[in-house]
């Protein structure tokens, strides 16, 4: 390899550097897709003719509320917030709340969502706009976790390891009188997936830039999320039948 060679060989190096940097804070365009766990839910017809509203009533993370994780390639982080269809900042209390409704749809619930724009309510508004619905029952969603990460490891050469997770708390509110008391159901869920990403240990640093968005894509569109959001509908379910 001649000095000319070399010299570019770097220069190109550290253009790709800059250019990682310079996408450290990625937007990841988050589109659900229902978990293939909802075609085992079978809710009673009882249970389908109620109507039910969800309503997103916050996110206790200490992250931006778009933010769903993080990567590390060697020593370049980046940052990936979630974007809907049009690239706008979507909240992930939102994302999460309007999946779910989508997801008791698909099990044959009459669901909606009783937010109509990406802020979250009050519980007492939540309240109040539910009576106002005339619904059944009000199911009212908050986070407490979800973050994907990864890290370009040097000594695994072929394969990255991208581990996400979640945490919801759901209460199911009947809006008749009813002698059972509401309870709380949380959802945490994790799990870690492989992907191939690299030629070889020393194109790690550029696993950030090129495949991160994908993979926080993937985990919040997919698979992991939507896992999650699938055990909170049958635990959904089971509440609705016991009234």
């Amino acid at each position: 390899m001649t000095m000319r060679s070399i010299k570019d060989y770097v220069q190109q190096l550290v253009a790709l550097c800059i250019l990682s940097v310079i996408c450290s804070g990625c937007v990841a365009t988050l589109q659900h897709q229902g978990s293939e766990k909802l075609q085992s839910i079978q809710p009673t017809p009882t249970c389908r003719r109620q109507k039910v509203v969800v309503a997103n009533i916050g996110d206790v993370r200490e992250e931006r509320d778009n933010s769903i994780g993080a990567g590390v390639s060697y020593w370049l982080p980046i940052f990936i917030y979630a974007g809907d269809q049009t690239k706008q900042r979507l909240p992930v209390a939102h994302y999460l709340a309007e999946s779910l409704t989508k997801d008791l749809s698909v099990v044959g619930i009459d669901a909606s969502l009783l937010n109509d724009s990406y802020l979250h309510v009050s519980q007492g508004e939540a309240d109040k706009q539910a009576k106002i619905a005339n619904a059944d029952f009000l199911v009212v969603t908050k986070v407490t976790d979800g973050k994907t990460n990864f890290w370009g490891f040097i000594l695994i050469p072929f394969f990255e390891p991208v581990w996400t997770k979640v945490g919801l708390e759901i209460v199911v509110i009947p809006q008749k009188d009813v002698p059972i008391k509401s309870e709380t159901i949380r959802i945490f869920h994790k799990e870690v997936e492989w992907y191939f990403a690299k030629l070889t240990i020393f194109d790690a640093i550029f696993d950030a830039p090129i495949f991160g968005r994908h993979w926080h894509s993937t985990a919040w569109g997919k698979t992991v999320i939507s896992d999650a959001l699938a055990m909170a509908v049958e635990q959904i379910v089971a509440e609705l039948e016991k009234y």
